[in-house]
């Protein structure tokens, strides 16, 4: 497709520009030399796998004019330090603002001066248009205030579409189907019938709400997603020769239909994390899986060392596999992990809790730095506190207005979630408090504590780490495992992966890497009768009895037997493991047959030696095995000729039952031993 000016990159000619620094992986060299033949690169990149620096050295590997592009300014401006001069690097915002923002740039922000109706917020849409209330039936109506909110998120998700015209599927089901839940005496036909005359009005609003967005001389407001939208419906082509597209795991369906349009004009490397996908309740899709290429990986991480990456693995717990850096040794733990009085960064799922732990801190006297929106909050409090005081036409923020009244939020708020903060707050008489607290705090130079949620955190990298307790539990309110979302999944993976020397996590992560380690020891308890065996089952009998070419056995222990399988197996019917084999009688070992708590201090000291019996090994010792009086196999040795028998299979066997031993204090094994 594009002529090459010179010869292919080699391993050899590769260019590191921080080679100074570190060493280019692999990985990183398999992807700058997939430039030479590939058209659409695609890069599945890990938490902390460098995919921005792997983006610069393809970048001083292909000397053409080039665009990166990415959704944040602020990773658009550090990006611009560290790419070549050829790189022009822009937020997609900065590229549909030149083509169509100019224009509608004073309708960005609220005018000054005197108040002016501008269809900001939901109750000034329903104003503007006169949006009617909806009469449901004669005990029953829908607000025109939360119509004019259902409008204004039915145009939000049109705006992030890929969409050219406003249809059904931009409504805004959850605030529809909450509105719904209100009108249960009506029957589903009669509420269906209801509703598809509403759907019509929101569209229609919507419609409207759109093309004064777009005017000029309209004093609606626009958004900045306005203007990509008004851009993207103009099948856009971008000049360059290469276009690298960052953080692909939350484009908005807009973005990608600008992306795609630009297949086979320019080359195109779109990287991302997909586990890293958390505004999917903002419209964002991952768009790595939306456009065809050569797909590639970076699973080395040089931000944490294995246990975080193992504990990564356990959290998603999709078949993911990542490298830790060998180099870092970072901690992990649910306890002790992080120092309380040196300076650590603490994680939470909702702000709502993150800004009550603050709270609670500066009440304490610490310093404490805040990465939050304050006055979201703020504002929903003050609702909050409108609402119970009856005055529903003070009530300005988006979660508060679907609200009629305060025991319908009360409701709701026994759900848990943000809704429970803000009405304990109001209820308990704390409103003018929080928000006085909130109001007057600054951040400072040198904290005690910084608060993030976990939304903020992604991207950056902190020495320590505490997840918040505000995660949702894996077991329902009956004791069950039900496990947790996909999202919520991302969300602590995104948590997991940011400290470089220690993360203490939360009560969930440690439900989950406990069930992890438990399902562990089970699966390698429970090993098939067929694992054992070296012959082949050709039908197992409902008595029990097995074939095997012409022979029937009993049972499993008489076939394990008859093949002198003289190595441990785990018999889960008696729930212990043993030793058979053609001369061997049985070697039992079951900690609920070893006396008790009273057998606590019975000093044992006794050496178990068999001889093997497997033709292979004829006339050589196989083990010894030593218990000691603390309960610990402490040697397990064999001749050098016996250096290839795979002892494995005896080393669970005993450590395993020995560290069961020494949990209950017991240290009397009952052993009935080979006749010799």
């Amino acid at each position: 497709m594009f002529k090459k000016k010179r010869a292919p990159l080699t391993r050899s000619t590769l260019v590191n520009p921080f080679a100074g620094e570190f060493p280019l992986h692999v990985q990183q060299e398999d992807i700058v030399l997939a430039t030479n033949d590939n058209d659409v690169i695609i890069v599945d990149s890990i938490a902390g796998s460098s995919k921005t620096c792997t983006q610069v050295v393809m970048a001083h590997n292909n000397h053409v004019d080039s665009l990166y592009l990415t959704f944040s300014k602020a990773l658009a401006t550090e990006a611009e330090d560290m790419f070549p001069d050829h790189v022009d690097c822009r937020t997609i915002h900065s590229l549909a603002y030149r083509e169509k923002g100019v224009d509608i740039a004073h309708k960005l922000s609220r005018p000054r001066g005197k108040y002016k109706n501008v269809a900001g917020t939901g109750s000034e849409i329903a104003k503007y248009y006169k949006i009617p209330t909806f009469e449901v039936s004669d005990d029953y109506e829908i607000k025109n205030t939360l119509l004019g909110l259902m409008v204004k998120q039915t145009l939000a998700k049109y705006e992030a579409s890929n969409d050219e015209s406003i249809s059904k599927e931009h409504l805004p089901f959850a605030l529809i189907n909450t509105t719904k839940n209100k009108f249960k005496s009506l029957s589903k036909k009669d509420l269906n019938k209801v509703f598809t005359k509403v759907y019509k009005e929101i569209i229609y609003y919507a419609e409207q709400l759109w093309v004064d967005r777009q005017a000029p001389k309209s004093p609606v407001l626009a958004t900045h997603d306005s203007y990509v939208k008004m851009w993207a419906l103009t099948n856009p082509i971008i000049r360059t020769r290469v276009l690298y597209c960052d953080e692909l795991q939350d484009a908005s369906m807009v973005f990608m239909g600008v992306v795609q349009n630009q297949v086979g004009k320019c080359k195109l490397v779109l990287v991302g994390d997909p586990d890293q996908n958390l505004y999917a309740w903002r419209y964002s899709v991952n768009g790595l899986a939306l456009v065809e290429g050569k797909k590639m990986e970076l699973a080395q991480s040089f931000r944490y060392g294995q246990d975080a990456a193992d504990l990564a693995m356990k959290v998603l717990d999709n078949g993911r596999k990542m490298k830790g850096f060998p180099a870092m040794n970072t901690k992990v733990g649910a306890s002790g992990i992080v120092d309380l009085d040196k300076h650590y960064v603490k994680l939470f799922r909702m702000n709502a809790t993150l800004l009550q732990e603050a709270l609670s801190l500066i009440s304490q006297g610490k310093k404490v730095n805040i990465h939050v929106d304050v006055q979201d909050y703020v504002k929903m409090l003050e609702s909050g506190e409108a609402l119970y005081s009856g005055k529903v036409a003070k009530v300005k923020h988006e979660d508060i207005i679907p609200f009629d009244t305060w025991e319908e939020l009360k409701e709701e708020a026994k759900s848990g979630g943000i809704l429970s903060r803000v009405y304990n707050t109001v209820k308990n008489g704390n409103t003018e408090k929080t928000v006085r607290y909130l109001k007057s705090h600054k951040n400072c130079n040198n904290p005690d504590v910084t608060l993030m949620s976990c939304h903020r955190a992604k991207g950056n990298t902190f020495d320590y780490v505490i997840l918040a307790d505000d995660f949702e539990s894996n077991y329902n309110k009956h004791g069950e495992w039900v496990g947790i979302d996909e999202a919520e999944k991302r969300l602590l993976y995104v948590g997991v992966t940011r400290a470089k020397l220690g993360t203490q996590y939360n009560e969930t992560v440690k439900e989950i890497v406990e069930r992890y380690e438990a399902e562990e020891q089970s699966t390698s308890q429970e090993e098939t009768i067929e694992d054992l065996l070296t012959s082949e089952i050709d039908e197992y009998y409902e008595d029990g009895r097995i074939l095997v070419g012409d022979t029937i056995y009993d049972n499993e222990t008489e076939l394990l037997a008859a093949e002198s399988a003289d190595i441990p197996w785990y018999d889960p019917d008696n729930e212990e493991w043993m030793i058979t084999g053609n001369n061997v009688e049985v070697i039992n070992i079951s900690p609920s047959s070893c006396g008790g708590a009273e057998q606590a201090g019975y000093e044992l000291q006794s050496v178990v030696q068999m001889e093997a019996l497997r033709d292979d090994f004829a006339n050589h010792t196989m083990s010894d095995f030593n218990a000691y009086e603390n309960g610990f196999v402490d040697s397990l040795g064999c001749d050098a000729e016996m250096a290839d028998f795979k002892v494995e299979r005896i080393l669970p066997f005993t450590e395993e039952v020995m560290d069961n031993l020494r949990e209950r204090e017991v240290l009397k094994l009952d052993l009935l031993v080979n006749k010799l």
